[in-house]
């Protein structure tokens, strides 16, 4: 995944100057006029989703401070993530920095840019655009120090913050936040790697700053990430970020039946459901892709005591489009009938053959789960039916269908 996101973002990381013009299908540069900045002036880049203009959606922002470098990357990577449901749509802004504003963004004039946010780009944006005021700033280096102190000022601009190579973060800023009046979580991505013998030193301290001083609506992680470079870690640390701020925003999928147990069963998945619904508007139940996730798992992992279970738990996902069929039906009655559950075997044979196709492999299914119950003459009845369509549609099972047939007439 680390070098599919490079990739992805190489190919489509243009130089300053083709990025700027942006009269491409990913992106348009537009000019601010300001009160605040040095210059009276500034460039900004948005991208919008690919569905925006045919739909009536509110989008998060995704603020990119250094446009110049990192917003085709941006754009590219929520691509990326937005096409496997990890993050939502979102409407990326790409703002430039150049030299020498960009240096001095996190000392001398952080107030001018803050006032230029909150005053003048941000409700342009909110303005202009159909948004969802839930807004991401990612942050590289210098930008990086920036974009952690804009998650933690008073202002509260940002949900989250994505701080790569750098980051500030200390006692009087974490005083300063607990005294705020704080309606939900902030989330803040602090990420860099010690071969960045330039700012390892701030991230480190800003992660020692937070383990210090812990507060309720402040979620956080520090990583690092040793085999990037200064240069590399940026692409890397947006991609990771992302899915860091968004981490139950997808579905709970499950590759073993020990992480289902370890995670805490049902009241473990209801309760991040419930967390996800309350953070993003979904609906407060277990979904129906987690639900379809733990039936598949202990159907492939041969797990009957646990498939039996889902079955009857989530029994509600079983009248969705994806199990209308009579191949499904037989599939689960299969199942069924291979630990000798005779009539839930007979009840989605009998489902199949009804709502669905009359299929030779139905009736033998039913012919199977009858002799297993000892009504001989009923599974005579379904052998024969298998039978006839198979020899009338040339099914290569009816070999297997008459010598059941023969062996049930014999016995």
């Amino acid at each position: 995944m680390r070098y599919l996101a490079l990739i992805t973002c190489i190919l489509l990381s243009i130089s300053v100057n083709a990025a700027k013009k942006m009269d491409l299908n990913f992106g348009q540069s537009y000019l601010i006029e300001s009160n605040y900045l040095e210059g009276g002036k500034r460039n900004y880049y948005i991208n919008l989703p690919s569905g925006y203009s045919s739909s009536k959606k509110e989008y998060p922002v995704l603020y990119v401070l250094d446009g110049q470098m990192h917003f085709p990357s941006a754009v590219a990577i929520q691509h990326s993530l937005g096409s496997s449901t990890d993050v939502p749509e979102m409407i990326i802004v790409g703002i430039e920095n150049e030299y020498p504003d960009r240096k001095d963004l996190i000392w001398q004039k952080k107030d001018a840019y803050i006032s230029f946010l909150s005053k003048e780009l941000i409700p342009l944006i909110d303005k202009k655009y159909r948004t969802k005021k839930e807004r991401i700033v990612f942050g590289w280096e210098m930008g990086s120090y920036f974009s952690s102190y804009l998650l933690l000022h008073k202002s509260q601009l940002f949900d989250g913050a994505i701080s790569s190579n750098g980051g500030f973060v200390d006692k009087a800023l974490i005083k300063k936040f607990a005294s705020l009046e704080v309606k939900k979580d902030r989330y803040l991505y602090l990420v860099n790697s010690i071969q960045d013998i330039y700012s390892i030193d701030s991230t480190n301290s800003a992660v020692e700053a937070l383990k210090e001083h812990p507060n309720q609506h402040l979620v956080w992680e520090g990583e690092l990430l040793n085999d990037e470079t200064h240069s590399s870690l940026p692409y890397l640390a947006m991609f990771n970020g992302l899915r860091y701020f968004y981490h139950n925003y997808n579905s709970y999928e499950f590759y073993s039946i020990k992480q289902y147990e370890e995670l805490g069963g049902i009241p473990a998945l209801k309760k991040y459901f419930k967390a996800r619904s309350n953070r993003f508007g979904f609906p407060e139940g277990i979904d129906n892709s987690t639900k379809d996730t733990l039936i598949w798992l202990a159907w492939k992992r041969d797990n009957f005591k646990y498939f039996d279970f889902f079955m009857s738990e989530f029994k509600d996902v079983l009248k969705t489009e994806r199990y209308q069929s009579e191949y499904w039906q037989n599939r689960l009655g299969q199942y069924y009938l291979k630990y000798n559950r005779y009539d839930k075997a007979i009840e989605f044979f009998n489902r199949g053959r009804k709502e669905f196709e009359e299929t030779a492999r139905v009736y033998h299914g039913l012919g199977q789960a009858y002799l297993g119950k000892g009504n001989k003459k009923l599974a005579m009845e379904h052998f024969k039916i298998a039978v006839d369509i198979a020899t009338k549609n040339s099914d290569d099972n009816l070999g297997n269908y008459q010598s059941d047939l023969d062996n049930a007439e014999k016995g």
